[in-house]
């Protein structure tokens, strides 16, 4: 919880100067949220004050293009053949 003190005090002094900081502060900062996990954290406390226990159900589908035809191919009509029948012998 030590790590949460001294980003509010960094925060809040970033906040009176009205630029941004220089890039050194930053990523040092940055690598102070990251090791504190505060991000996880924050996520982890809206979903148990808005959610609690309550379980959500989602359906992920894959948009990937399939190569394939619209409809199916018409079929070629029967070769003539010759049978028995056509020949006249019964």
């Amino acid at each position: 919880m030590g790590a949460d003190r001294r980003i509010r005090r960094k925060e809040s002094a970033w906040r009176g100067k009205g630029r941004p900081p220089h890039e050194s502060s930053f990523s040092r900062a940055f690598a102070e949220f990251a090791g504190a996990k505060l991000a996880e954290r924050a996520h982890e406390a809206l979903v148990k004050a808005h959610l609690g226990a309550e379980l959500i159900g989602h359906i992920s589908r894959d948009g990937t293009a399939i190569e394939a035809r619209e409809q199916p191919l018409k079929r070629a009509p029967p070769s003539s053949t010759v049978t028995d029948a056509s020949i006249g012998f019964n």
